[in-house]
């Protein structure tokens, strides 16, 4: 039996129901079901497929990064923060958590931070540390910020 590609995977024939899924759907699997299953494995396995992930994102650049996330609906960025040292993406809509209310008390979107981290590593950016610093679902914030420091 043959792997499927990337390129098999976006070969969707749902002429009726299109190329989307309810965003609902997304949500029970990744906040509910997920846990459910792989329980204190989920922050790992979702670390290992957000990689994965950001590793497929044809980007060279960070710039390249934000406007990915954007166009993959993950959410909608505002500009990459540079400095010294450290990134830092900040997006509205985010499709993990906007709109959860009351926050759940602490954040997570480890699988977008994951993807983001992914991303950045394939471009050659060697990796220190990736932390959610702010999360619309979890905290209650106005946006989902994932900072990433680099080494030096």
């Amino acid at each position: 039996m043959r792997k499927i590609s990337i390129k098999d995977a976006l070969k969707i024939n749902r002429p009726v129901l299109g190329d989307r899924i309810p965003l609902a759907f997304w949500r029970i699997l990744r906040l509910i079901a997920m846990p459910r299953v792989l329980g204190k494995k989920t922050e790992a396995f979702n670390k290992k497929v957000g990689n994965e992930i950001g590793k497929i994102f044809a980007v060279k650049t960070p710039e390249e990064i934000v406007t990915a996330i954007t166009t993959s609906q993950i959410g909608i960025c505002n500009p990459l923060e540079k400095k010294k040292g450290m990134y830092a993406i900040e997006f509205k809509e985010c499709f993990t958590c906007s709109g959860i209310t009351p926050p759940i008390g602490k954040p997570i979107c480890d699988l977008e931070a994951a993807i983001i981290e992914g991303a950045f590593k394939k471009i050659g950016v060697k990796v220190k540390k990736v932390q959610e610093t702010k999360c619309m679902g979890g905290l209650g914030d106005d946006v989902c910020r994932i900072e990433v420091e680099t080494e030096k």
